[in-house]
């Protein structure tokens, strides 16, 4: 059985390999971000493929998490926008179109070199590269309006801003995750193309040599109290911060109790191939209803709001459809996640599943997911590409008219 699984996993090795085509053109992409887990899978992609992304993270977590990776961060560039950062939950949204355009106006000639840039996932610096007509990958990974408030007069002039770009087709949408994309859509009209993320960007996998298992963070207290009072079989554990994806990967397992539907952690542990175990659908509303934590960051919305806007948390139905576009709900992408409908049963299935088979069978489905991710980016990247040439010939055609 054993070397049918390896077979198999060969078999998808060498499709990948002949179906990933290095382009012919390789493209020149700046981006500028915060929040570094989005960006940096997408920059991985899109080097592995054949193009070049110079990436500037300026995110409190950067340097931290990806230290061995040498991503310039704000010590090497103008203080224009990057004192902005030193507090950053609090002086955020100030990096409003002013202070973009300000950025823009000092960094113009350098950022003339490239063919594109990638707003990732923050998307006040979408007014950074407006003004350069040249085409923007959108990444939409974490509510857009994100550092805004919502409905203020910045998010309306955003919308208004991405609404034009749309419309011009020099802006290209994506979605990480159905949520957004369903949330960009109801603002702006606007349909994003739905690429999730990989992160193969870790370096680690699973291997399980812990003999506990993890409590993913955030997890609220009252939650963790629960765990204790009920759980008999193995080691619950809790890590307060960041530790190293070797470490985290070294654990049994990772149980989740979701304050969101889409998280870059799930991402970054679905590929180590560790497994994971969420509450059932059914479950997590139970849980919703009794502790604060669970799906609290979904929305962050005023009183005042549409019944059936998705930000109205009151409506059930809501709730509803937010689950129902949750990754970790989402069989066909993410296959042999475990789910419990009980802290009996998730007692149950930690003394019970063949952790090792499951690891092997995610091991298969990244092989596949990676494939088709990749295909996705090369079709999106091949329009970019079209697009450029496109306005390349005419403007060489207009210049050659003047003569």
């Amino acid at each position: 059985m054993q070397y049918i699984t390896y077979f198999y996993i060969l078999q998808i090795w060498i499709s990948l390999l002949f179906s990933i085509e290095v382009p012919e053109k390789k493209l020149k992409f700046f981006t500028l971000d915060w929040h570094s887990s989005v960006t940096k899978d997408i920059v991985d992609i899109f080097n592995e493929l054949g193009h070049e992304v110079t990436y500037w993270s300026v995110g409190p977590y950067t340097q931290r998490i990806f230290k061995h990776d040498n991503i310039p961060c704000d010590s090497q560039h103008s203080n224009l926008i990057f004192n902005i950062w030193k507090n950053p939950f609090v002086e955020l949204s100030k990096l409003n179109e002013e202070i973009c355009y300000e950025f823009y106006e000092e960094y113009k000639d350098f950022l003339d070199q490239f063919d594109a840039f990638i707003v990732s996932p923050h998307s006040n610096f979408a007014f950074i590269f407006e003004k350069l007509n040249k085409p923007v990958i959108f990444v939409n990974a974490a509510r857009y309006f994100f550092p805004y408030v919502q409905y203020s007069h910045t998010f309306e002039k955003l919308n208004q801003l991405l609404i034009q770009r749309n419309a011009k087709g020099d802006f290209f949408f994506v979605a990480n995750n159905e949520g957004d994309r369903s949330y960009l859509k109801q603002h702006t009209g606007i349909n994003s193309t739905v690429i999730q993320s990989l992160c193969s960007y870790t370096h680690a996998k699973y291997t399980g040599t812990n003999h506990g298992f993890l409590v993913h963070k955030p997890t609220s207290l009252d939650i963790l109290s629960k765990l204790k009072n009920s759980m008999d079989k193995g080691t619950i554990s809790y890590l307060e911060s960041f530790n190293e994806w070797e470490t985290i990967f070294a654990y049994k397992g990772i149980i989740h109790f979701p304050y969101q539907i889409s998280v870059m952690s799930l991402f970054e542990q679905y590929y180590a191939n560790i497994p994971l175990f969420f509450p059932t659908q059914d479950f997590l509303l139970k849980l919703k209803n009794e502790s604060p934590s669970i799906l609290s960051g979904l929305s962050y919305s005023p009183s005042l709001i549409e019944p059936n806007s998705l930000d109205n948390l009151n409506n059930p139905k809501i709730i509803n459809r937010w689950i129902q576009m949750a990754d970790f709900y989402d069989k066909k992408n993410m296959p042999y996640i475990q789910y419990f409908s009980s802290f009996a049963e998730l007692d149950y299935l930690l003394g019970t599943v063949d952790l090792k088979a499951i690891s092997k069978k995610m091991e298969v489905q990244n092989l596949k997911r990676k494939k088709e991710i990749y295909m996705k980016w090369q079709k999106l990247l091949k329009k970019i590409a079209n697009q450029i040439s496109i306005s390349k010939n005419k403007t060489e055609n207009r210049q050659a008219d003047k003569y």
